[in-house]
């Protein structure tokens, strides 16, 4: 909530007069409900908008406006997507339901690593740890797309401080990475994947040993072992 210039200043000249004023931002949202044809209205609706932002998101102030704008409307993006399901909070990729999606509520698993590392910085936990049990304890999918979701779930945990939510899913996760091997995993230690699943399309790189889902694997297997640490 501090601007960059009031962090470059000495401790003793820093005053009230230097932190953030969220209603100087609020033009932002307004302007952005006022292009939108709000076809879809989920958790929080457009009327909604800037007072949910103004209660859960991060402000940032940048001598690039354009920069400014871009970041404010992600948060303003980002809440159409945060559904209140009777199984917690989800957040979707789409707006409108998909046949690609999984069976439950049209979440989509390779979204889900993006949702949390840019989710982590809301202050009503509460979305995202409803979201991280959905995968696993809720009737989510976490296979049918590539999907980091221990790298994801612990980078929340970091933020969060919520270490408790990492450590109660690592039994989950751990089964989750052994899934992967059992089926995507072949005997020269390479994980392979569909590009599609891979959330790539189909695409010039086709399908094999791509790249992604191999970074994604490594990366879980480094936080499964610093969340079980």
């Amino acid at each position: 909530y501090l601007s960059a210039a009031c962090l470059a200043l000495p401790g003793a000249a820093r005053s009230a007069e230097l932190f953030l004023k969220p209603e100087s931002f609020r033009p932002y949202v307004e302007a952005f409900n006022n292009n939108d044809n709000e076809q879809k209205k989920n958790f929080v609706d457009d009327a909604s908008a800037w007072g949910w932002m103004e209660k859960n998101i991060p402000f940032f102030e940048c001598s690039d406006k354009e920069l400014e704008e871009l970041y404010y409307f992600r948060w303003w993006t980002f809440r159409k997507h945060i559904r209140d399901t009777p199984d917690g909070f989800v957040v979707t990729e789409f707006l409108p339901d998909v046949p690609w999606a999984g069976k439950k509520h049209n979440t989509i698993s390779d979204s889900a690593p993006h949702h949390f590392y840019e989710g982590r910085w809301l202050r009503d936990r509460r979305y995202l740890k409803d979201y991280a049990y959905f995968w696993f304890r809720k009737g989510g999918e976490p296979r049918r797309y590539s999907f980091a979701a221990a790298d994801a779930i612990l980078a929340w945990c970091k933020v969060t401080g919520d270490r408790q939510t990492g450590i109660d899913l690592l039994p989950d996760l751990i089964k989750n990475y052994q899934a992967w091997e059992s089926d995507h995993q072949d005997a020269n230690g390479l994980f392979w994947q569909i590009d599609d699943r891979d959330g790539m399309e189909k695409s010039i790189g086709g399908s094999g040993y791509r790249p992604t889902i191999n970074s994604y694997m490594y990366g879980d297997a480094v936080a499964n072992s610093e969340i079980a640490k």
